[in-house]
């Protein structure tokens, strides 16, 4: 059987017209089977599509959940170190951050005054020589650290920060958000035709078209976690507009600052406007 192999191997080889057909087919199984039908090759098992659409829709479903409860813990560290480190709003402090602190202090009071030192946090030193010694500094990173297990237990109690950083459920899995996936498009799509119809006829902003231009100029974390009355003065700013966008910007940049910079902020532009009047 060897020897008859070799002789027909040898025999299409030294056919140029068959050697041409040979190397033709010897890279095109299905046109080899398909003219001159053999059993030499054997393709593999079909692979199951309902099965294998499952599995993915199970791993995008695990990174979605994943995901979400990375956004929720980057927003709770962030409140964290906040309230640990006592920012005010002017220092980068959040309502929620100062709020927390607030809490935090009075219950470490509360605690300290029935004789309760919780676990984790660092006793303060009673005597007078030991805080002479201890810098205003190291006094004020002493309580942080004191304050610090009691705020991260808070931190973790909230669930919802809003704007989307909340603690994920099973509405943050892929195939759930998928279901609802045309319902949103819709909604957006149909949303958008009608403010272009409106435009179009030159018809005024109602207050649900201001609401969502607003929300879009400012971003949603800071719309959903934003006071009812900030929201109507951003109404009355009308930020959808370019020039007003961009000067509220600007205030929340001097917001961060401190309250030295933020006076020195306000002459300056004292000065300007007394520039512009006398031009």
């Amino acid at each position: 059987k060897r020897f008859m192999k070799i002789n027909k191997a040898y025999k299409i080889l030294t056919n140029a017209k068959k050697k041409t057909e040979y190397d033709h087919l010897r890279e095109r199984p299905d046109e080899y089977f398909y003219k001159y039908g053999s059993t030499m090759y054997q393709y593999a098992p079909k692979s199951d599509t309902v099965f294998v659409i499952l599995f993915l829709l199970i791993i995008g479903s695990v990174f979605t959940w994943f995901a979400q409860k990375n956004r929720w813990q980057q927003i709770a560290n962030r409140v964290v170190k906040d309230a640990v480190d006592g920012l005010k709003q002017g220092e980068g402090g959040s309502t929620e951050s100062i709020g927390l602190r607030r809490k935090a202090e009075e219950e470490m009071k509360e605690k300290k005054a029935n004789g309760f030192i919780p676990a984790g946090s660092f006793p303060m030193p009673t005597s007078k020589k030991a805080k002479m010694k201890m810098t205003k500094k190291e006094m004020k990173e002493m309580e942080n650290e004191e304050l610090r297990p009691l705020i991260t237990e808070m931190v973790n109690e909230i669930t919802n920060f809003g704007a989307g950083f909340h603690q994920p459920t099973w509405r943050d899995l892929l195939i759930v958000r998928m279901v609802f996936w045309p319902v949103h498009i819709g909604t957006g799509i149909t949303w958008q035709l009608k403010y272009y119809a409106r435009r179009l006829s030159k018809a005024e902003l109602n207050d649900d078209e201001k609401e969502v231009l607003t929300k879009r100029a400012v971003g949603p974390v800071a719309w959903e976690t934003s006071t009812d009355d900030e929201k109507k003065a951003w109404l009355k700013q009308e930020l959808w507009v370019m020039e007003n966008l961009e000067e509220w910007c600007e205030m929340q940049e001097v917001k961060q600052l401190s309250k030295k910079q933020q006076k020195l902020y306000a002459e300056q532009k004292k000065r300007e406007k007394n520039t512009k009047k006398r031009d």
